[in-house]
């Protein structure tokens, strides 16, 4: 069953043996894999000849890169250049191509046993990874890391609409932070159009229309697609719901509505019913009709709905998004069919959108020409406490603005002068020029940054950061303080991070920077040792109440609490940030937590451990060493059982620091049971991982349990490996432990030779007891005066403070039986 799934799931089929994927050079990369992805007939597209800098470009980002994101607006253009260049660079690589259903590749994530790429490189193929992004529902936090753990190399190939700033306004909830875990680890290449495609549709854009952002609605590609197979059908029912069922229509166009102002996260129920009362004269119906309206939106008489429900939010409200078919044919429609989009529903996604939907709202409207509805979200994003959010959409703003009327780049490309503006006393700008200008210039020292002009970004950061604007001044202080503290400049990030906040408190920090620069500020304090004033200053972020500074300060203020010896301070401060929306700094806060309260509420701390270790998008070291603690603690109270599950998932993970320590735990745990065949492959686990501190000691442990096997052989392997890790715990005691074996078997010279490794040495760990082990080994072999000489060792060892009384009693009562008075 479980083979007949995973080939259900996949556009390419798997082999005939169990899960194995194709190999890239066994697939008809023109016929076989275009068909299975829906966009070309089977064998008719051909090669075409690609620029010689986008070859090169795609085939080093293939070697060298784990996500190759490839934009453009032509998705034909991109898919063919795409797989030409894995071909080229990787044609031994197994690849695997979801369904194009999201659902697929979630599905294909959450298999167990894992899928597994069946070798060492595996290129996973993901088309319109906004999609993925967009859609909550489809995929939990940590997919992306799932996916790079699916083989030993993982190459995620992925085309995406837009630019990754698309990407990024279109994220929501949780895939934002994988949107901008995306953004951060991968390389972006545009692929241009081929010659002649789309160069109508491109050419009827102006110039003004050039700085307009795009609307983002995920359905631009649809029309480069052929329709589905069921597009007939949803057609057909949508235009006779229009006169048949007319409550279920408006259901229905109102989703549809909501995704073409751009907005691309579900609808949910609250929402789609308010905007059916707005948009339908007849008022808000009752519980009964509203259900009977919603049932037939969500029916499927023809095999596919015009509206789907998708899993409940976080909340468990109920949400919907419409056939996308329906929304690309919302545009096309005829009379007597309304195809214009109500004001109300404008209206209502302006109160109803936060600053990144604010984004996709303004680029939606600016390309279905509402410039009002545009600049009145640019506006609202402008001033969103999103600094990201609020710089690209001042710019817009002011480009647009520019474009019509006000002052545009002169023709040297400079922005225009605003110190008459400045002059006049005027806090903030009156129209868009003075966002255009010091907004525009601090993005543009950002791209002067990420190609490699350092001092250029430097010095049109420090130029903004000597002016008053709202928005561009402390956006350029909290770029420049980043780039200096990067490069250990840490007095020159400290005197940007307190200008940003001097400006921010001048203007009433319409962007929400304050929080941001504060917390900085008190990071580069903490630094600079001044506890003081970092704290003062962490004290600023949070007061701001910035959503992601405010946690943030809380968690460097525990972690100097903690510092200082103040536990409880530290205890209550980790308590404030472990409800962060950014995942990683909320896991790091609970276990940081959990370790404050392990010694005086064992039982909270065991909470916050199982919170960690059985979250899902977490980094792999906090949920492996929460993991760690959590069988630790249940071992300590009794609970083998419980114990045993989280070493054994920390085992079977991935981290590398992690997974061998749980590994030798849980060798440890099923020797304590007398399990000693499960003791000893856990410990072989452990030893055979190459830990530094790990491996000798679990080479040790598993000679003991091959001691009670009565493997001999094995144990002697096993300790022999440990003495010579040389490590200063294990090795002393596996040389004790491999002495008493040789000695038994006879071989009393490597019992001595294993001895010396400790006592060649000086006095150390298990020093004593070697040299009464050594001293008898002599006496066997006859050499009293080598034995004399490790007796008196020992007896001048326990005259030692911390010396072996017990050893040196018996080697004194060995030295009076050779006659040594």
């Amino acid at each position: 069953m479980r083979v007949e799934r995973v080939r259900a799931l996949l556009a390419l089929p798997s082999g005939r043996d169990g899960e194995a994927l194709p190999a890239v050079a066994d697939v008809d990369t023109y016929g076989e894999l275009a068909g299975s992805r829906g966009l070309y007939s089977h064998g008719t597209l051909v090669p075409q000849p690609q620029p010689q800098w986008l070859r090169r470009e795609l085939d080093d980002s293939l070697r060298e890169r784990s996500i190759v994101l490839l934009a453009g607006a032509n998705r034909a253009a991109k898919w063919r250049a795409g797989f030409e260049a894995v071909c080229r660079t990787l044609p031994n690589a197994r690849l695997l191509v979801p369904r194009l259903d999201t659902g697929a590749l979630a599905e294909l994530l959450e298999l167990q046993p894992p899928l597994h790429g069946n070798g060492d490189l595996l290129v996973v193929w993901l088309e319109g990874i906004e999609r993925y992004l967009t859609a909550p529902d489809a995929l939990g936090g940590g997919w992306l890391e799932r996916t790079l753990g699916l083989s030993q190399r993982v190459v995620v190939l992925a085309t995406v609409s837009g630019n990754l700033w698309e990407v990024m306004r279109k994220a929501e909830g949780v895939s934002r932070e994988t949107a901008r875990q995306m953004l951060d680890a991968a390389v972006t290449i545009e692929v241009p159009s081929p010659a002649g495609h789309g160069a109508a549709a491109a050419g009827q854009k102006t110039s003004a229309d050039a700085t307009e952002a795009p609307s983002g609605t995920g359905d631009e590609d649809a029309a480069l697609q052929p329709p589905p197979p069921e597009a007939a059908a949803l057609e057909r029912r949508f235009r006779d719901g229009y006169r048949g069922a007319e409550a279920g229509w408006a259901v229905v166009k109102a989703a549809v509505d909501w995704r073409r102002v751009g907005l691309s996260r579900a609808v949910t129920e609250a929402e789609l019913r308010e905007l059916v009362v707005l948009c339908v004269p007849a008022g808000e119906s009752g519980d009964d009709a509203w259900a009977e309206a919603l049932g037939w939106a969500l029916a499927a008489p023809g095999g596919a709905a015009l509206l789907g429900e998708r899993p409940p939010a976080g909340n468990g409200a109920r949400v919907f998004q419409p056939h996308p078919h329906i929304v690309a044919h919302a545009d096309t429609l005829a009379k007597p069919l309304p195809a214009d989009i109500p004001a109300a529903v404008w209206e209502f996604a302006l109160r109803r959108s936060d600053a990144f939907e604010l984004m996709q709202l303004a680029g939606a409207a600016a390309e279905r020409g509402r410039k009002q509805i545009a600049q009145r979200a640019w506006r609202r994003a402008a001033l969103s406490l999103d600094p990201m959010v609020a710089s690209v959409a001042g710019f817009l703003r002011g480009a647009n603005l520019a474009g019509r009327g006000g002052k545009a780049p002169d023709a040297t490309g400079q922005p225009p002068d605003t110190s008459r503006a400045r002059r006049s006393g005027h806090s903030r700008p009156l129209d868009g020029e003075a966002v255009f200008s010091a907004v525009e210039r601090s993005n543009r020292a950002q791209t002067m940054a990420e190609q490699g002009d350092r001092d250029g970004a430097v010095r049109l950061y420090r130029e903004v950061l000597g002016e008053d604007d709202p928005i561009g001044t402390p956006l350029a202080g909290l770029n420049l303080a980043a780039i200096l503290r990067g490069e250990g400049d840490l007095a020159g990030a400290r005197s940007a991070y307190e200008r940003t906040l001097a400006c921010c408190t001048a203007h009433g920090d319409p962007t929400g920077m304050h929080g941001a620069a504060a917390g900085h500020l008190g990071e580069v304090l903490a630094e600079l040792g001044e506890p003081g004033a970092a704290r003062r200053a962490f004290e600023v972020a949070i007061a701001s109440g910035h959503r992601d500074a405010k946690p943030r300060a809380w968690a460097e203020l525990g972690d100097l609490r903690r510092a200082e010896g103040d536990v409880a301070g530290a205890v209550a401060a980790y308590r404030e940030a472990i409800d962060a929306d950014d995942p990683g700094l909320a896991a790091a806060a609970r276990f940081k937590l959990a370790l404050g309260v392990q010694d005086t509420d064992p039982g909270e701390a065991l909470t916050h451990y199982r919170h960690l270790a059985r979250a899902t998008g977490l980094p792999s070291f906090v949920a492996a060493q929460a993991g760690l603690r959590l069988g630790r603690l249940l071992h300590g109270r009794g609970d083998s059982a419980g114990a045993r599950e989280a070493f054994e998932q920390v085992a079977a993970g991935r981290d590398s620091a992690a997974a061998p320590w749980a590994a030798f735990e849980l060798g440890a745990l099923f020797a304590e049971s007398d399990q000693l065949p499960a003791a000893a492959a856990a410990l072989r686990d452990a030893a055979g991982s190459g830990h530094a501190d790990v491996a000798p000691r679990a080479c040790g442990a598993l000679g003991h349990v091959l001691m009670q096997l009565s493997d001999l052989d094995g144990a002697v392997a096993a300790y022999q490996k440990a003495v010579d890790s040389g490590h200063r715990e294990a090795a002393p005691w596996a040389a004790h432990s491999l002495a008493i074996v040789l000695r038994q078997q006879g071989d009393l010279h490597g019992a001595l030779q294993a001895c010396r490794v400790i006592t060649e040495g000086g006095i150390g760990p298990k020093a004593a007891e070697v040299l009464l082990l050594q001293g008898d080994i002599h006496r066997q072999l006859r050499q009293p005066k080598a034995a004399s000489d490790a007796y008196w060792r020992v007896v001048a060892n326990g005259a030692l403070p911390n010396g072996d009384a017990q050893a040196a009693r018996l080697a004194s009562e060995r030295l009076r039986a050779m006659g040594f008075g």
